[in-house]
This record gives C-alpha cells, sequence and structure tokens, in this order.
C-alpha cells in the first residue's frame, strides 16, 4: 500500500517530496510489478526533479509516455486517486510527515527484504566461515540502516 501511495503522491504531489530523499530509492524498491513499471516510467521521464517543470496534468502525460501500453492505462486511475489524508489548507498539499513516512516506509521494506536475504544467506553458508563473517558484516550494517530509517521515522 504504500508503494502505491507513494506513486500518488509523486504523480500528484510531487512538490510534496524532497527530491533528495526520492533519489535514494533503489530501482527493486517497487515490487508490485506494476509499480516497478510505474517507477521506471518516472525515473525515463526525468524522476521527481523534472516533475516540477510540468502541470500535474503535464506531468503523468509525461510518465505516461514513457510507459508500456498496459502501465498507461493504470497511470490515470494512480494519477487521480484519492490519498487517505487531508490535504493541507495553506499549501493543497499532503501533510509533510505523511509524505516523508511513504518514502521512510518504501525504503524500510527495501532494507528489510535485503536483511531477510542475508539472513537465509548466512543460514546456508555452512563451514565458509569468510562468508559468514562477511554476511554477519552487512547484517550489522542493514540493521543499523534500518534503525536510522526507523528513527527518522518519528
Amino acid at each position: 500500500m504504500a508503494e502505491r501511495q507513494l506513486l500518488q503522491v509523486i504523480l500528484q504531489y510531487p512538490d510534496a517530496l524532497l527530491v533528495d530523499e526520492v533519489q535514494l530509492l533503489p530501482a527493486d524498491a517497487f515490487t508490485a510489478p506494476a509499480h516497478r513499471a510505474i517507477w521506471d516510467a518516472i525515473v525515463a521521464a526525468g524522476g521527481l526533479a523534472e516533475a516540477t517543470k510540468f502541470s500535474a496534468r503535464g506531468w503523468a502525460n509525461a510518465v505516461a509516455s514513457h510507459a508500456a501500453p498496459a502501465v498507461a492505462e493504470l497511470l490515470p486511475e494512480i494519477a487521480v486517486a484519492s490519498l487517505p489524508v487531508t490535504l493541507e489548507a495553506e499549501t493543497g498539499l499532503p501533510p509533510e510527515r505523511y509524505a516523508d513516512s511513504l518514502v521512510h516506509r518504501v525504503r524500510d521494506s527495501v532494507v528489510s527484504r535485503k536483511i531477510a536475504d542475508a539472513m537465509s544467506a548466512l543460514q546456508r553458508a555452512g563451514d565458509d566461515d569468510q562468508l559468514a563473517r562477511r554476511l554477519s558484516e552487512t547484517l550489522t550494517q542493514l540493521h543499523r540502516e534500518r534503525a536510522q530509517l526507523r528513527a527518522g521515522m518519528e
């Protein structure tokens, strides 16, 4: 759900997000195939940094022009779907805390998947002490990264 809502914010309210934060999202941040295809189209259209150069409709059209036909059909739905928050009266944007939380939740999900993959690899490492040590170091680093992300969400 966070993936979809983040895409909604990127398409509808790109000014609500920090470009630097969104650029930290890796290509595999979006796990649902449709979401990944929309993300790829957003990146192909120039990413969030380019979004502010367009009107809302123009931005959605720019993204759609970089999307596969099946995904282009889904874009209008995401580009107009309501968000589960009340927009701020002063700015007409979703609350900053909400927009930031979506980015953090998607990033947290990426790190959590990496942790699960590393733990699985560690279990399979068997008697390979060097591999086990590298994986343990990786896990420590990933746990720190996740803790920092979660501290930023508070």
